[in-house]
């Protein structure tokens, strides 16, 4: 599973932990965090995503969501 896990993408990452969290009983998220290494905030994040799915992927040719990540390094000012 880690070894998958590994060579997978940001967003893939998530949906692949929420996916193996939702097939085991209470404690699933705890665990599957535990056996990936990640957090558990990721494989609530994935949850959800996986939840919108249903209507189309919102992430789709994304990793991150619209404006995530580092905010861009200011344009130097004209001399």
């Amino acid at each position: 599973m880690k070894s998958v896990y590994d060579t997978l993408d940001e967003k893939n990452r998530r949906r692949f932990a929420a996916s193996l969290a939702t097939v085991l009983p209470h404690g699933g998220v705890c665990y599957v965090a535990e056996v990936l290494g990640c957090a558990e905030s990721t494989i609530y994040v994935g949850l959800n995503e996986l939840d919108e799915l249903e209507d189309g992927d919102p992430l789709e040719g994304r990793v991150r969501a619209e404006g995530a990540g580092r905010p861009q390094k200011p344009s130097p000012a004209p001399s």
